[in-house]
């Protein structure tokens, strides 16, 4: 009684301690771990891993013992198909519930009846599932009869049938070469093998193991063997790392106990899915595995523990694999950043294992002439343009893209439009061409310059999207003052009466009677009367004289005038100048010569840059350019400035000297 007892409990705690594998698969903190509560069902849990479904084939092997599905993972490969584990003699209602999950419509089942029994099979026929059972007379022989059933190849490896750990280790290079596992014994080469190889034209063999599981008389009996082997079987493993290094991905890896066979079994099939190791561990790991996952730190981004915490300790883990910049993230909260503007990033830096130290992370940018960043992460923006931001650490790295961009506001006023077309060419007979009028090339001019500002961060704004309507002087200004922006810019094109008229030209205003009125002269260029403020005829400017100007009216100043006060309009032959022209005028002269030079590098001869009195530059409260980009009248240079490629330039020229001045103005 005292016995059966003690036989309760201790299978009680062997459930227990299966019970808590379980719990520490789970903890937040745990390394990544696939694992079930046995064998059986850490096959199906490694099956729900690495296949969604439908992938109509399953390999079908017993759980309880290894010969008979040692050569299996080459199969599986073919067919995308995960190795479930079985019972004997039952399938396992969570077995049924994974093959419904993949939609299996054919099983193949490795090993006769003894291993997996007829009543499995005729189970799953009532389910549907196309049955095909490969096996032979023993291990060796079913081996053949395994890779017997895959794709001709020249290659072959062969291990010892005594032993797991040799097979596994090379499975998942196997199966993801198409390479037969072949069975043999330590000092005899199984006849069914010996047949395969030569029936078959294999050239090359690799032997898995020493002498100790295979002799050098089995190896003498082989085409152009290669032995493979280690001290023990977690050398060999590593030894089979080292020899098919450049053929693996060690981005991802898989780490499974070498002192059992079902979790590395299944894990074949799992691991040839993206071209895997499989690295086998003691419960306390060799150094020479260590050492070898240690040149191989800068490419792992996951690893994974198959089995529970019974078969491959967390501790084990931690001894096996030296912390591991497994993959680093960098998020900014925008893609882009105004120049003077600071942003840090997020960055989440993932170790293996998870609760390893973590390195510190540097940052470094592509270009600090646009942008500078700190030990921490915080970039401040410089000058416009494009950097990428570079996190590192560990020998993973992450990249992301930043735009800084000029925190300023345009207002792009295509000159003319609706009703008034502006100017229109002629042909040599005299007639008109409208498809060359001004109003057109304006706007489609300005649409570019719209596209070049926006993508280097300047908020842009027309007066006019289209040409449905005439917008008069008035309303453009009025946009441009209540939007408050940066800079005004007219885009005009010339026309002069001599067809020979060429060449680039800008105009500003110095005087800008809504934000200065203090040092302003007019001067005379004409005969300009001169009225008292009930419109009497007080005489007339002498031209070239300067008059002090008093106030301002709309067309109209109030100026000295004979010891007393007169009015004139401004509108013709009279400039009016202020000799301490404000920021805006003086930002003005600055941007239009800029302009002009710029538009003038195209080929274009530049003109004047010419301070007056236009309606549009002098009454905006901001920096403001009125450009005529060539002559339309002039048949030579009509048929370039219309060309879409010249516009395009012409843009790129003005918008580059808009961005370099306020990138200049800023610093």
């Amino acid at each position: 009684m005292k016995k059966k007892f003690l036989l309760m409990i201790i299978m009680f705690c062997l459930c227990s301690l299966t019970f808590f594998g379980i719990k520490a698969y789970a903890k937040e903190d745990s390394n990544d771990r696939i694992a079930g509560s046995d064998r059986y069902q850490t096959s199906i849990e490694i099956s729900k891993f690495g296949w969604e479904g439908p992938c109509d084939t399953a390999i079908i092997a017993t759980g309880e013992d290894f010969p008979d599905a040692l050569s299996a993972a080459p199969l599986a490969k073919k067919y995308n198909a995960p190795i479930l584990l079985t019972n004997p003699d039952k399938l396992d209602e969570s077995l049924c519930d994974e093959l419904k999950r993949l939609d299996i419509k054919k099983a193949f089942i490795i090993g006769g009846s003894g291993v997996v029994s007829k009543d499995i099979e005729d189970e799953l026929d009532s389910q549907g599932i196309e049955c095909v059972r490969i096996s032979g007379e023993d291990r060796y022989e079913t081996s053949v009869a395994v890779a017997s059933q895959l794709d001709s190849v020249n290659r072959a490896v062969i291990a010892t049938g005594t032993e797991f750990p040799d097979a596994l280790s090379i499975a998942p290079w196997a199966a993801q070469n198409g390479v037969p596992i072949l069975l043999t014994e330590k000092d005899n080469l199984p006849e069914s093998v010996d047949d395969y190889i030569k029936d078959n034209n294999i050239t090359d063999v690799y032997v898995i193991g020493g002498e100790g599981v295979i002799s050098d008389d089995v190896m003498s009996k082989l085409p152009n063997p290669q032995r493979i082997e280690g001290a023990d079987r977690f050398a060999t493993n590593v030894a089979v790392l080292k020899t098919f290094e450049s053929d693996f991905n060690f981005g991802r890896i898989f780490i499974a106990t070498g002192n059992d066979f079902p979790d590395a079994l299944s894990g074949s099939a799992l691991a040839s899915l993206t071209g895997s190791p499989i690295i086998l561990v003691d419960s306390n790991p060799t150094s020479d595995i260590r050492e070898f996952i240690d040149t191989k730190k800068s490419e792992i981004t996951e690893a994974y523990m198959m089995g529970g915490e019974g078969a491959v300790s967390d501790e084990a883990f931690e001894d096996a694999i030296p912390p591991v910049a497994a993959s680093i993230d960098m998020t900014f909260e925008s893609s882009s950043i105004h120049v003077n503007d600071s942003i840090k990033p997020e960055v989440n830096l993932t170790m293996i294992p998870r609760n390893a130290p973590k390195p510190d992370i540097e940052f470094t940018v592509s270009d600090d002439s646009i942008a500078k960043i700190k030990d921490d992460g915080t970039l401040t923006a410089i000058a416009p343009g494009y950097v990428e931001v570079t996190a590192s650490a560990g020998g993973k790295s992450k990249v992301v893209g930043i735009k800084v961009m000029l925190d300023r506001v345009v207002m792009i006023d295509p000159g003319h439009g609706g009703a008034d077309p502006g100017a229109i060419p002629k042909d040599s007979s005299g007639n008109t061409m409208m498809e060359y009028n001004e109003a057109d090339l304006n706007l489609s001019l300005a649409e570019k310059l719209k596209t070049e500002l926006e993508e280097n961060g300047i908020t842009v704004k027309m007066t006019r999207e289209d040409d449905t309507s005439t917008i008069p002087l008035t309303d453009r200004v009025d946009m441009a003052n209540e939007l408050n922006a940066d800079l005004f810019l007219s885009i005009h094109h010339n026309s002069a009466v001599y067809s020979g008229a060429s060449g680039v030209e800008a105009h500003y205003s110095n005087f800008r009677p809504n934000i200065d009125c203090d040092d302003v002269y007019a001067k005379a260029l004409g005969s300009v009367p001169v009225y008292d403020d009930n419109g009497n005829v007080l005489g007339s400017l002498t031209v070239g004289e300067e008059y002090k100007v008093l106030k301002s009216d709309e067309g109209y100043v109030h100026i000295s005038y004979q010891g007393g006060v007169g009015k004139i309009s401004i509108l013709t032959n009279v400039l009016v100048d202020d000799k301490t022209p404000c920021e805006a005028a003086v930002d003005s002269k600055k941007l239009a010569d800029s302009i002009s030079d710029g538009i003038s590098s195209l080929g274009l001869i530049k003109r004047n840059t010419v301070n007056d009195n236009l309606y549009v530059t002098r009454m905006t409260n901001m920096a403001s350019v009125l450009v005529e980009i060539g002559f339309i009248s002039n048949p030579v240079e009509r048929e370039k400035i219309v060309q879409d490629s010249f516009q395009k330039d012409a843009a790129d020229e003005i918008a580059k000297a808009i961005i370099d001045f306020y990138k200049d103005k800023d610093y």
